[in-house]
């Protein structure tokens, strides 16, 4: 009779890993070729990106990112460039952008990003400046179902498509979130 270490079982190596931070998985992965190969996925499943190097200091290098970008599940971008919006991530579920601190016109990265990820479900935009026609795009995305907005700022000419993706939503959560005023035929209506 032959014995597996514990961490050749897949349902012990999902168990352990998902109890590990990113730093401490990407430890792991060192250990063996085995542990790699096993906890491998695990580490590219959520990838957090700070190019400031504050809050996510461990980020990955954007060459890494791209050429795993089929494996990442969760993505939070914070303060990061539209050098992200190059690729498709096919099995991302939720999108984190933030970009506190960056001031600049109308931001494409939402936009890009959320067109290339086609099993999108949960969305949380911070201090980001929406492009025109975003939530006309948002609100004919197959999954999205959840939603989280900080300190947006909402243009009349945005009034039709916001109100049709809050429609399809199950969670709506809004902090520090304005609407201009306008009327109906401005808005849409």
């Amino acid at each position: 009779m032959t014995t597996a270490h514990p961490l050749e079982i897949q349902g012990i190596a999902d168990l352990v890993a998902s109890y590990l931070e990113s730093e401490d998985l990407a430890s792991c992965i060192g250990v063996s070729k085995s542990w790699r190969d096993t906890l491998l996925l695990h580490r590219w499943k959520k990838v957090s990106v700070d190019e400031a190097g504050g809050t996510h200091p461990f980020s990955p290098r954007q060459e890494a990112i791209c050429n795993r970008r089929h494996l990442i599940q969760d993505l939070s971008l914070f303060n990061t460039t539209n050098e992200y919006t190059k690729y498709d991530y096919s099995s991302l579920r939720r999108l984190k952008i933030n970009v506190y601190g960056r001031v600049n016109g109308n931001d494409p990265l939402c936009m890009d990003l959320t067109t290339k990820a086609p099993k999108l479900v949960d969305l949380k935009l911070a201090y980001v400046r929406t492009p025109p026609g975003f939530w006309d795009t948002l609100s004919t995305h197959p999954h999205i179902r959840y939603l989280h907005l900080v300190s947006l700022d909402f243009k009349v000419h945005d009034s039709a498509g916001v109100w049709k993706t809050f429609m399809k939503l199950e969670s709506l959560q809004m902090d520090f979130t304005k609407m201009e005023r306008g009327s109906p035929k401005e808005c849409g209506i």
